[in-house]
């Protein structure tokens, strides 16, 4: 048997294609699946996508993944056309920064329902050295289209729609997974990758009938699609395949700013924790949990009676500079609580433990405004 033949024809599938993409995130440290199954939301058929491939960082108390969802196709007569035409940056229709996280630490999901975020983010990862995996596109492809590599016939366009689609599907597979999968605390970030093994060419479509037709290594595509009845818009970042180790540095670099930018979003979180009432009501519920027993024997040691305290609440007191817990007491109740070393010392404990406060506080009796 001539095994040449079969070895010779693989190398011209997609299979191929995607073996060296595999092995190229591989060679560069990161975590790969191939041919990740999930179920789509529309046909409720099987489909896959070809490879997820992450990074991980343990940042402080939590973990940090960085994670490329990467389709690739293979043609060897056509290539594919990017139609496009002057952007409007200012286009209401358009999210030329989308972002997809998700995260189960309560306080960076507060952090990141804050306005400012998302300005921060992309600022910080530019000054990380993070080009081409973030770039808003100095043009909007609008359209896409196969052409015969040697007439310049047009085919069309079901091959580059398919890796489009599947790449946004299964990003949104993955997202609505991750609550019941993970339990450990933990940040991650998408970025959507499809790899074409043949030339990539931008048609700048302009004025008077004119096409600029230039070919290029990589080009960015914001896709807006319809996924579970909602509206979605995600950076389909399209790659040759000669071009890809090059590009996959700049995703290196987005893993270290995604660790480095989490990481200071955390520390601005607990900078004033207690000082921010918004902040304050994240573990408040959890406070009062952590403190039951220790303020329930406290208050056997002084008064010999296991006397229920009522609610309890936190109050930053900026007149005194110090944290506030209310408790429903009397004053002599509360007096003889602030000089319980035992309570003192476990309440200290959870505060450091929920929101890394060293500083002072005292019992106080609780305040009533009505």
């Amino acid at each position: 048997m001539d095994a040449q033949k079969f070895r010779d024809s693989i190398k011209k599938t997609g299979f191929f294609l995607e073996y060296r993409i595999g092995e190229v995130l591989r060679q560069q440290g990161w975590s790969v699946i191939s041919n990740r199954y999930y179920v789509d939301d529309q046909s409720e058929t099987v489909r896959e996508i070809d490879l997820v491939a992450y990074r991980t960082r343990v940042v402080q108390d939590f973990t940090v993944y960085t994670v490329l969802l990467v389709s690739c196709k293979k043609t060897e007569k056509n290539i594919w056309a990017m139609l496009a035409r002057d952007i409007n940056p200012n286009d209401p229709n358009i999210d030329l920064r989308p972002v997809h996280l998700w995260t189960n630490k309560p306080v960076i999901h507060y952090m990141i329902t804050q306005s400012s975020w998302r300005e921060a983010y992309f600022k910080h990862a530019a000054s990380q050295g993070v080009t081409t995996a973030l770039a808003i596109p100095d043009v909007e492809v609008y359209a896409f289209q196969e052409m015969n590599k040697i007439s310049g016939a047009v085919q069309n366009d079901k091959p580059i729609f398919n890796s489009v689609t599947s790449l946004m599907k299964a990003q949104d597979y993955e997202l609505s997974c991750l609550a019941s999968r993970k339990k450990d605390e933990a940040v991650y970030q998408f970025s959507l990758l499809s790899v074409v093994d043949a030339d990539l060419i931008r048609m700048h479509l302009k004025g008077n009938d004119e096409v600029e037709a230039a070919e290029v290594e990589s080009e960015n595509y914001i896709a807006n699609y319809i996924i579970n009845k909602e509206r979605t818009a995600a950076r389909i970042h399209f790659v040759r395949a000669s071009a890809f180790p090059e590009v996959l540095q700049d995703y290196l670099a987005l893993h270290d700013a995604n660790c480095s930018f989490f990481n200071r979003l955390c520390n601005e979180f607990y900078a004033d924790a207690l000082q921010d009432r918004r902040k304050m009501a994240i573990f408040e519920d959890e406070f009062r949990k952590r403190l039951q027993w220790p303020l329930s024997f406290a208050m056997e040691r002084q008064t010999s009676e296991s006397e229920d305290f009522g609610p309890v609440s936190l109050w930053w007191s900026e007149e005194d500079e110090l944290l506030k817990i209310e408790v429903d007491l009397d004053e002599e109740t509360i007096a003889s609580l602030n000089q319980d070393a035992g309570l003192i010392k476990a309440t200290r404990r959870i505060l450091r433990g929920l929101y890394r406060y060293k500083g002072r506080f005292e019992f106080a009796v609780y305040y009533i405004p009505f």
